[in-house]
């Protein structure tokens, strides 16, 4: 039963990355070379994203209290120190298979790179127990977020690729995607941030400022594919995962004349800008590995 909770809790919350794994089949869209380099990216990202999620939960006891989430890392004890040698084994795990795995050698060094930032991100048992974690300040908070998000997708192109051009080109359009999910995912945690004392960008900013930034990084998601298809970084055909901005500018509109209130009435077209982006992944993978 703890071992089905451990499992869940690393794929909590569910994100691009893992479980539903859009990120590396995106990027491994843009060099579809063969099935098995797929599979290695997918390995890789399940393995490295789960070590993110157990890390975090182990050392975010006290938030998770505050929010309610009683699962089986924050009732137990022992169950914690198991989630805490599994994260270091799964870090360790996506290490040797970066190693073994990149066709670019400098993989390994963005490895560590979105390594430390997560790792000190969450960490409080080590060195956050004489410092302040990377997460209860906005400002270092941010600066993971610019650290982790463009090394994870160039570890992960590095698996693929050595074209530096094109893995930077889709870190851009990632780092943009992710931070737009990063700043929806701290409006649903401003009260336990708060309650824990934390200064983090839901605390420090209204939260209508936030969901503005989340929408205007969607707009830059998409305007980069559109960029970047168009000047030969990326397959022409590349642009057709352009065309749910037209849901996009719908849900804008319609939360702008609501004054970007979150409530029953307009969280409808704000799930609507969610899913209409995952299509848009789904139809950049689509067609880059189908007619590019």
């Amino acid at each position: 039963m703890w071992l089905k909770e451990i499992v869940k809790a690393s794929a909590t919350p569910p994100t691009i990355i893992y479980p539903l794994f859009l990120t590396p089949l995106a990027i491994f869209s843009l060099e579809p070379s063969n099935s098995l380099k797929l599979i290695e990216v997918i390995l890789f990202s399940a393995s490295f994203q789960s070590a993110v999620n157990l890390w975090n939960h182990v050392n975010d006891i006290e938030e998770d209290s505050l929010a309610g989430r009683e699962w089986i890392i924050v009732r137990d004890e022992n169950v914690r120190k198991v989630s805490a040698l599994l994260a270091a084994g799964l870090y360790l795990a996506s290490g040797l298979m970066v190693y073994f795995w990149q066709v670019w050698n400098i993989g390994i060094v963005f490895f560590f790179s979105a390594l430390i930032a997560t790792w000190l991100y969450s960490d409080r048992l080590i060195l956050g127990r004489f410092i302040r974690r990377l997460k209860e300040h906005y400002v270092t908070e941010i600066l993971t977020y610019l650290i982790a998000i463009p090394s994870y997708v160039l570890t992960v192109w590095s698996m693929l690729s050595t074209d530096l051009s094109k893995g930077a080109a889709i870190s851009l359009i990632f780092l943009f995607l992710m931070l737009s999910a990063t700043l929806l995912k701290d409006l649903k945690d401003i009260s336990a941030d708060r309650k824990a004392g934390l200064l983090t960008l839901g605390v420090v900013f209204h939260y209508k400022t936030l969901l503005k930034s989340s929408y205007l990084f969607i707009f830059l998601y998409y305007t980069s594919i559109a960029f970047f298809a168009f000047s030969g970084f990326f397959p022409q055909i590349s642009s057709i995962s352009i065309v749910p901005a037209i849901v996009l500018i719908y849900s804008t509109w319609n939360m702008e004349r609501r004054g970007w209130d979150v409530n029953e009435d307009s969280v409808k077209f704000l799930k609507l800008m969610v899913y209409s982006t995952l299509l848009s992944l789904v139809l950049f993978a689509f067609v880059n590995i189908t007619f590019a």
